[in-house]
């Protein structure tokens, strides 16, 4: 019986792909195998730069990258294929303190099979992947280049309009139906929720973005 339980991600078209606004890289991804709590998981590095919990960098949290793009269906198929691999791992695992923390001590053979995941990953490529990498970077449109577009509109209907052709790409990624105007309240607000200095940008804004509710608790919480 397997006692390392799979948590499966939703199968949509790039259900680990985040990219922080501003940043021109997305975050990286990983499927980790959670050595304590007995769990395959797959995710993405919150953390902009590479910092990594104390669980990783002691081993007991095995973190192994994944392209950022790829399928939530190839992301759970290859989760089951690597779980007699994370099973040999963790029945050679031992939890061990080391006079400063606690960190994970593995057999020869959970340390052979760790190696047998890494190597495997090196090539993987999943195999619906290409139908939406080509150009991916000219589906995003640039924070301020957004702030440009919202400046001479008057309303979300006329930005819905404007917009259109660049959230098409946004929204077949993530499977979602948001509109336009919907989809730049969001960033505007997350932005502001990242503490970043809005009143450089935020006089720019439109008068209907500014009436937004969550703009408005937004900029309230920041100024707070």
């Amino acid at each position: 019986m397997n006692k390392i339980k799979i948590v499966m991600v939703e199968n949509t078209m790039a259900p680990l792909f985040h990219r922080y606004l501003m940043k021109q890289e997305c975050q990286p991804a990983h499927i980790e195998l959670d050595l304590e709590n007995e769990t395959l998981t797959a995710e993405y590095n919150a953390e902009i730069g590479n910092a990594v919990p104390f669980s990783v960098h002691n081993g007991i949290c095995r973190w192994y990258g994944i392209p950022a793009l790829a399928t939530g269906q190839s992301i759970n198929d290859l989760m089951t294929e690597i779980l007699p691999l994370c099973e040999r791992i963790h029945a050679g695992y031992e939890r061990h303190w080391d006079g400063h923390n606690h960190v994970a001590r593995l057999t020869e053979d959970a340390l052979e099979a760790d190696e047998e995941i890494e190597s495997m990953l090196v090539d993987w490529t999943p195999n619906n992947m290409a139908e939406y990498i080509p150009e991916w970077d000219d589906w995003y449109v640039e924070f301020y280049s957004l702030l440009d577009d919202l400046s001479g509109t008057q309303d979300a209907e006329e930005f819905d309009d404007f917009a259109s052709n660049e959230l098409a790409a946004e929204n077949y990624i993530n499977g979602t139906t948001q509109t336009a105007s919907e989809w730049a309240i969001e960033r505007i607000t997350r932005q502001i929720e990242h503490k970043e200095n809005h009143n450089e940008w935020s006089k720019a804004l439109p008068a209907w973005i500014k009436a937004d509710e969550s703009v408005i608790a937004a900029i309230k919480s920041w100024e707070e």
